[in-house]
């Protein structure tokens, strides 16, 4: 069974390394100042899971747009604003540092690490740069379809958790809302209690969002440079940008939104090809499977650290936009 890929397969770990040089020059700039800060910065290489790609495998494609879950080497961050608590992990074996109920996941073969833990709600969009030759999955770690399953179970819980404490705390806001007045019959003010969701309906609102993952970036706070440049310069879609600029139908119209609406039955973008306005701001990196060649256990960076690189890179194309969630 062949093992190389046009892009990595899912559910396999990978080290990453953004590139904010390329999507500067990408977007074809003409800031040399842009262009010199881009340049100067310096970026880490980071453990991630890749979940299942945006888009389907093309021979010619540039890059394949994955949902990714950045790896740590500590217990989650706490959030009291937000409901997140430390114990909201779930270790990779051979990590037994953790003591608490919840039992590792495997990866096969046997991790190279033995300290490392997926976080809740820990997930980012990257682009995933292909390269001539292919990916080898050899040598790569990979979780089994019975292990994925349960890492997905194994958060179960704490998006009940979160859900509760969601509906906990819209009862407390809606608690301290005065109440409202309004004319009874001979002038007098009558009180109405605050009206009050219903929890099971906030529950299932809670579980909603917290299903639908990460959210997409807004195309209407896009700044209209920006998407002048990703039209003109291909950036839209992982094709080639010449064969986006020269295949037109008979109306004049870009073959590639066509097909892309073809494929977008009830609303739904089957197979990725449908243009991103937005494509270009998400990360673009390059990816690794053999993860103990590229990192050493200790040099493991802090996934918030990778947030930052972005929110930089997004500073230096001076573009209005948030693609990864707190």
């Amino acid at each position: 069974m062949p093992t190389i890929g046009v892009a990595p397969g899912p559910n396999y770990y990978a080290v990453i390394r953004m590139d904010p040089i390329s999507m500067v020059m990408d977007l074809g700039l003409d800031d040399p100042i842009t262009l010199a800060e881009a340049k100067q910065m310096v970026t880490k290489r980071y453990l991630v899971y890749l979940h299942w790609p945006f888009e389907l495998y093309m021979p010619d494609m540039r890059w394949c747009r994955y949902d990714a879950e950045i790896i740590g080497t500590t217990l989650r961050p706490s959030d009291e604003n937000s409901g997140i608590t430390s114990d909201m992990v779930i270790p990779i074996a051979p990590n037994k540092n953790y003591t608490g109920e919840r039992r590792p996941v495997h990866p096969h073969p046997s991790f190279p690490f033995s300290n490392c833990y997926h976080w809740f709600r820990n997930h980012i969009k990257i682009r995933v740069r292909t390269r001539e030759g292919g990916f080898d999955h050899d040598g790569g770690f990979m979780l089994p379809g019975a292990e994925h399953l349960a890492l997905n179970h194994g958060f179960s819980q704490d998006r009940k958790r979160l859900a509760a404490f969601r509906v906990a705390k819209d009862e407390l806001s809606a608690a301290a809302t005065p109440a409202m007045t309004v004319p009874a019959e001979g002038g007098s003010s009558a009180k109405l209690a605050p009206k009050r969701q219903d929890s099971m309906n906030s529950a299932r609102s809670a579980l909603g969002a917290l299903a639908e993952g990460e959210p997409s970036i807004r195309p209407d706070v896009l700044a209209e440079t920006y998407l002048r440049l990703v039209t003109a310069r291909g950036l839209k879609t992982s094709d080639p940008p010449s064969e986006i600029g020269s295949e037109l139908n008979a109306d004049g119209s870009d073959m590639v939104t066509s097909a892309s609406t073809m494929s977008s039955l009830a609303g739904m973008d089957l197979f990725g090809w449908d243009p991103d306005p937005s494509a270009a701001l998400i990360p673009l990196v390059d990816a690794w499977l053999d993860v103990g060649q590229y990192l050493s256990e200790d040099d493991i960076p802090n996934p918030l650290e990778l947030r930052e690189e972005v929110v930089k890179i997004h500073s230096y194309v001076g573009v209005i936009s948030h693609i990864l969630q707190s």
